[in-house]
């Protein structure tokens, strides 16, 4: 197999063969050492999916970076949802706007421009406090666009006033745009109210329960 090595396939090039026991069954397997040409990562490919003219490696990178079922990894997803599926409610306020994410298209992406302000943002106010905001609100996901803010840091970037509802336990309906006055007025805690209007879009606080309308 060394007569692939210098081979480029896609975004992959081999550069070089290495050998490792299968841990099955303890025989000698030989495989290539690949090397995505836009992140720089290595790993070992069978010289079949090498070949496979559908492998793309570098959308695979992020696969072992140890970030799935995290926060993090759930702020890209979202994030590539809203701005590529146009069957779902926010589409129409990102990607319906024009809005794209193209720069953050892989996790493996994300995670080289964002994770490391990432965690010192997670360091003073949590993970649960820590999202993802453009600076430009009506820009696209990039690096130089995006940051990561509080809930309430979030909610002073909308683009319009927060229009909300609140409902109480007896069915009176309170609409209004300032969340903060009305929390201050009915003895709520505004972060509180507002990290769970924004993770649930609907979340009940003292007797309350709040959504988020659409305009």
């Amino acid at each position: 197999m060394r007569n692939f090595i210098g081979t480029i396939k896609n975004d992959m090039k081999c550069i070089g063969v290495f050998y490792y026991i299968n841990p099955k069954t303890k025989k000698k397997v030989q495989q290539l050492l690949v090397k995505c040409l836009k992140c720089g990562r290595e790993k070992g490919l069978t010289k079949t999916n090498f070949m496979s003219s559908d492998t793309t490696f570098h959308s695979r990178c992020g696969m072992h970076l140890g970030v799935r079922s995290t926060p993090f990894y759930s702020s890209w997803a979202n994030m590539r949802t809203r701005t590529t599926n146009p069957n779902v409610p926010k589409y129409k306020d990102y990607g319906g706007r024009g809005i794209n994410s193209d720069e953050f298209k892989f996790i493996v992406d994300f995670y080289d421009m964002m994770y490391e302000s990432y965690l010192d943002h997670c360091k003073i106010y949590g993970s649960k406090n820590t999202t993802l905001e453009r600076k430009d609100v009506n820009g696209n996901y990039t690096k130089d666009n995006c940051c990561w803010a509080t809930w309430e840091e979030q909610a002073r970037n909308k683009r319009s006033n927060l229009h909300f509802k609140a409902f109480d336990s007896n069915g009176k309906i309170f609409e209004g745009v300032d969340l903060k006055f009305f929390c201050a007025n009915n003895g709520l805690n505004y972060d509180t109210v507002i990290s769970g209007l924004y993770s649930y879009n609907a979340s009940w606080k003292n007797g309350w329960c709040f959504k988020l309308c659409n305009d």
